[in-house]
């Protein structure tokens, strides 16, 4: 992961940034420690939100250019989001 990974996300192309727009994401950052990596985003419909992300044409062919960046399974399944259980706006 590593080094590939940081110089794909920092030359992201405008179409999968505007994926995100367009799918309701706010705020989105992403952080990694080794092979560990977390995103997080704002957004006013999470399921919504995630299902666009999941299914713009510009994410899709994100994940193909990503294949030997990422792990196989993460590509597979799409990313995990662990429920909330605190909020304070």
């Amino acid at each position: 992961m590593g080094e590939k990974y940081d110089r794909a996300h920092a030359e992201a192309w405008p179409s999968v940034r505007q994926n995100l727009i367009d799918a309701g994401a706010r705020n989105f950052s992403i952080w990694r420690q080794g092979t560990t990596v977390f995103g997080y985003y704002e957004c006013d419909d999470a399921e919504a939100t995630k299902k666009a992300i999941a299914e713009g044409e510009a994410r899709l062919r994100w994940g193909d250019a990503l294949e030997g960046v990422c792990s196989p399974e993460v590509l597979e399944r799409g990313e995990d989001y662990p429920p909330e259980v605190f909020r304070q706006d």
